[in-house]
């Protein structure tokens, strides 16, 4: 079973990914920070990211 506690998201380690999207041209979708009790808002940077790819 897994622990319902979750693993810490480190907000330098989400800007990292971010920006190494937006380098190699991926959308990068971001939902949320935070679970199922602290939602903790959708903001990196103070940016909201939920951007998805060009259709085929």
């Amino acid at each position: 079973m897994a622990d319902i506690t979750g693993i810490p998201m480190e907000a330098a380690w989400m800007s990292n990914i971010w920006r190494q999207c937006e380098a190699a041209g991926v959308a990068f979708f971001f939902k949320q920070w935070g679970g199922r009790r602290d939602k903790g808002g959708c903001l990196i940077d103070g940016i909201e990211l939920k951007q998805f790819p060009a259709a085929a």
